[in-house]
């Protein structure tokens, strides 16, 4: 690949990062309009197959969401290539950009935005779907991998930032890009808006949110859950390029640290804003790949050689969205955790080889055959009914407090008879609000109730299990006759075995018995002194009743016969 010095000793050059392409146009939409959000007219479009059909074949629709101040037309090359294929593609105008309205009672905001998405996403009846993001549409989509997890199958997340000292003010102040974009930003707002004459007010309000906003830390990513421990954890690609330059070059790697098992990318010959001059014609000869540009476009700058050429022909965004199939639900493929693949084939065939969910997984080799139960989509259907109630009671009260408004101006100018009727509104509003909390409270019970009897369950399956193995064990051990039999015939053992340990114990001759007692009554006469001085010896014969030695003797055996004879016998 070419390094920007090399490239730019051509001086008759422009790098592509350099310079800013014409907005590309969205292929026409299946359907579009606005939704009713938040107090705004929120515009979008569908492309490709419906979401229903998406969601029937279990395939998430993708949301595409713009960067900031402009509109959804910049992701024309990429819907257009990917209409046609089997996803379902949903092109959203923020709030207070392009086609869509503002609010002006309250400011602009990252989570004002990520709230008007998940909105749609309600109002569509789409409970669960894909994000591809640029710049403050990928902060959008970090947002909603952060609040709204469960409502997330992936994220293309391409320049995104979480705090405002990320961006890189140096880069932006001498991007002819970015300089080129002023009046074209404000162009492209006055022909879609249907404010156009706001466009001060809007860029002021614009320019405040991303003056204050986003002001992440690393703590806040800990609310996505963790790839490969939680099977409702949405897959994550931190994207960059290789010529950023309204972020500075370490973020995209720090919040890739911040969510474990996400995949960093860098793309190629990519900067924030050049990259849409990528443009196809689709052949049906090149199957999955992206099609080359049938004509290079005529300019004043002179030709790269056929290496670059190849690579600049192809959209590196969409072929990855396509590749790794991004959208698809029943495809799924894991990212290698904390794995930074740089894009660098000069032939664009973008080389990353993530290991597949399926026949064998990224952990280890082993099958995965979890099937989503009726009981799961039964608790997912209440939830999603919780959430609508809940998204339903944020309008009404969006609506009481312009009621009340309303009267109070009414009022102001003396029109008594209005602001009786807005209050009128009001109440009905509140009365709607009651009745939802109490639906609410019934979803709750019903939600807590189903979730407890699956717990229930759970639990009366362990306790049948173990059970089992208590009479397997029990079958074992030959039940209670078998173990009356193993106590008393280690009983018997036992008492024998302490017979012969006293009988061995107790073994002793007589004569080592005599020795024992004469030595006794040697230190008995030893501890008590010299004995006492006494008469002369007679010397007149003994009596015959004094006993001999071996009397003595024979005497001391038979008191220790009685002895041993008088013990108690042990347990």
């Amino acid at each position: 690949m070419l390094s920007s010095q090399a490239v730019a000793s051509d001086s008759g050059y422009t790098a592509p990062w350099e310079t800013l392409p014409p907005t590309p146009q969205l292929p026409k939409p299946k359907f579009q309009g606005q939704a009713g959000i938040n107090g705004m007219k929120l515009w979008y479009a569908t492309f490709g197959p419906s979401p229903r059909v998406s969601l029937e074949k279990g395939i998430s629709p993708g949301v595409f969401l713009h960067g900031g101040g402009i509109n959804s037309n910049w992701w024309g090359h990429q819907i257009k290539y990917l209409k046609e294929r089997v996803y379902s593609v949903i092109a959203i105008d923020s709030r207070a950009h392009g086609r869509s309205t503002d609010d002006l009672s309250q400011p602009l905001s990252y989570d004002a935005l990520t709230e008007d998405v998940i909105a749609l996403m309600d109002e569509l009846y789409i409970p669960r779907f894909s994000v591809v993001g640029w710049s403050d549409g990928a902060i959008l989509g970090l947002n909603i991998a952060m609040n709204y997890t469960g409502h997330l199958d992936r994220l293309f997340s391409f320049g995104a930032t979480y705090d405002v000292s990320n961006a890189n003010l140096t880069g932006a102040a001498g991007s002819k890009a970015v300089r080129a974009l002023i009046p074209r930003r404000e162009a492209e707002y006055k022909v879609l808006s249907p404010t156009p004459d706001q466009f001060e007010t809007f860029l002021q309000r614009k320019d405040a949110m991303q003056a204050s906003e986003p002001t992440r830390t690393a703590s806040s990513f800990q609310k996505i859950p963790i790839l490969y421990t939680n099977k409702h954890a949405p897959m994550i690609w931190i994207v960059t390029g290789d010529s950023e330059e309204l972020v500075k070059r370490n973020v995209p790697g720090e919040i890739h640290s911040f969510i474990w098992g996400s995949a960093l990318v860098t793309l190629p010959l990519a900067c924030r804003r050049s990259r849409h001059s990528n443009r196809y014609d689709r052949k049906a000869s090149e199957g999955p790949s992206l099609a080359r540009v049938s004509k290079t476009p005529s300019n004043t700058n002179p030709p790269m050689n056929k290496k670059v050429d190849r690579l600049s022909s192809r959209d590196p965004i969409a072929h990855l969205i396509d590749k790794r199939n991004l959208i698809q639900l029943h495809t799924i493929t894991y990212p290698t955790s904390h794995q930074t693949t740089r894009i660098e084939s000069p032939s664009a065939r973008l080389t990353y080889k993530p290991r597949a969910i399926g026949n064998a997984t990224a952990m280890g080799n082993t099958t995965s055959s979890h099937k989503i139960s009726a009981q799961d989509k039964a608790i997912l259907d209440l939830k999603n009914q919780r959430d609508k109630l809940h998204q339903y009671q944020k309008r009404i009260t969006v609506l009481t407090d312009r009621e009340t408004a309303i009267a109070r101006e009414c009022l102001a100018r003396g029109d008594r008879e209005r602001a009786l009727l807005a209050l009128r509104r009001k109440k009905y509003q509140q009365s709607l609000l009651s009745k939802t909390d109490a639906q609410l409270e019934q979803l709750e019970r019903l939600t807590g109730s189903v979730e407890f009897a699956l717990v229930q369950k759970d639990v009366l399956f362990g306790l049948s299990q173990g059970t089992k193995v208590l009479h397997a064990i029990h079958r074992e051990m030959g039940g209670l006759e078998g173990v009356e039999k193993m106590i008393g015939e280690t009983e018997e053992a036992r008492a024998y075995q302490e017979e012969i340990s006293r009988m061995l114990g107790g073994q002793i001759s007589n004569q080592d018995e005599d020795e024992v007692e004469d030595e006794l009554e040697a230190l008995e006469q030893e501890v008590a002194g010299p004995p006492a001085k006494l008469p002369d010896a007679p010397t007149s014969t003994l009596p015959d009743e004094v006993r001999s030695k071996e009397e003595r003797a024979r005497e001391r055996k038979r008191e220790r016969a009685k002895a041993r004879a008088a013990m108690p016998m042990e347990a």
